[in-house]
């Protein structure tokens, strides 16, 4: 059999612009929930509408200890944050809302102001690492008091620069299929980590100005 009659495909990494890096990531996020968070994010919060997006956070039902927890921090956080305003700092939102750990924290933050809040999760934060090539960093090895910060000096910057060459949404879908893709494992056990930073690496394209490898293109 000749290679002629085979489809062969492989995966080559390159470096693109960020405009690039967001439409091509972008179009490979995949949530099943997708339309709950399209139907609630930017209306008035409501107990029901909470309960909605938090489900969408959550990947599906959410069980009794974590509902009674939304019960408790979030169904009336939207008042306490608004009393408190918009200049506030993040600390000081966060703290207001009174509880239910940082992450979904600020995920409250973030259906509250989508637009000055992005989601902060496990593989947004794995994605920033390797798109700032400070190394293979997980956030669960991170105590509360260091994620909330961590948030605010690195991740708000680094987002902020992202989104403003496109869509916020699009940006946090980019981000999250990127880290979700290089999660180690990933899906099936395969090492997608190794194909799109080790190759990179082994070429001597690392921090090095998109275009300046032999095989950069824009996707």
């Amino acid at each position: 059999m000749s290679d002629g009659s085979l489809w062969t495909p492989i995966l080559v990494p390159s470096r693109g612009s960020i405009g690039a890096f967001i439409e091509f990531w972008e179009a490979l996020y995949r949530y099943p929930l997708e339309s709950i968070y399209a139907e609630n994010i930017g209306k008035s919060l409501t107990p029901e509408r909470i309960d909605a997006l938090y489900t969408w956070k959550n990947g599906g039902k959410i069980a009794a200890k974590k509902a009674a927890s939304i019960r408790a921090y979030y169904h009336d956080a939207p008042g306490r944050l608004d009393a408190i305003g918009d200049s506030a700092t993040v600390e000081a939102l966060w703290q207001a809302i009174g509880g239910g750990g940082v992450v979904w924290g600020i995920f409250m933050l973030h259906i509250w102001r989508p637009a000055r809040f992005p989601i902060f999760d496990q593989h947004v934060y794995r994605a920033m690492h390797a798109m700032k090539q400070t190394g293979y960093k997980e956030l669960d090895s991170l105590r509360e008091s260091a994620k909330i910060a961590r948030y605010r000096d690195e991740y708000l910057p680094f987002w902020a620069e992202l989104a403003s060459e496109g869509d916020a949404r699009a940006v946090d879908k980019a981000l999250w299929a990127f880290g979700k893709a290089i999660k180690s494992p990933s899906g099936s056990d395969l090492n997608w980590s190794a194909l799109i930073t080790d190759s990179l690496t082994s070429a001597g394209c690392h921090a090095q100005p998109a275009g300046s490898c032999p095989d950069d293109r824009d996707v």
